[in-house]
C-alpha cells in the first residue's frame, strides 16, 4: 500500500476532507496548508511512521497505532482540563428559559 493510499483513506473519515489540505491526494506528498492544525498533525504522523517495507495490514495497523496513541493523549488533556481548579462551569437551561450562570458568576439568559 502507498503511502498516499493510507492518507486518502484517513482523509474519507476526516470532516470536509480538510486532511487533503496538507498533502498532495495523487502522491502523498505534504503541501503547505493551513486552516486546522489537527488535520496537520494527523497527516505528518501518518506520513512520519509510514514504512513502505510494510505488508498493507501492517501499515494499516501503525496508522492506526499512532492515531490512538494521539487519541488517549488528546483525552489526558481534555480530562485534566476538565478537572482543573475554576474551570468554567454552566447551568444547563431548562426548557422553561431559566438563565445560566457562568464560571465569573455572571447570569446570561438565552
Amino acid at each position: 500500500m502507498k503511502l498516499v493510499d493510507i492518507l486518502n483513506i484517513a482523509n474519507e473519515g476526516y470532516p470536509d476532507g480538510f486532511l487533503a489540505v496538507y498533502y498532495h491526494p495523487s502522491t502523498g506528498k505534504s503541501k503547505r496548508g493551513s486552516g486546522d492544525t489537527l488535520a496537520q498533525f494527523i497527516v505528518r504522523e501518518i506520513q512520519d511512521t509510514y514504512d513502505p517495507d510494510a505488508s498493507d495490514m501492517q501499515q494499516l495497523a501503525e496508522a492506526r497505532r499512532v492515531m490512538s496513541n494521539a487519541r488517549r493523549e488528546v483525552e489526558s488533556v481534555i480530562d485534566k482540563l476538565e478537572a482543573a481548579p475554576g474551570k468554567a462551569t454552566y447551568l444547563v437551561r431548562k426548557r422553561t428559559g431559566s438563565a445560566r450562570r457562568s464560571s465569573s458568576g455572571m447570569s446570561t439568559t438565552r
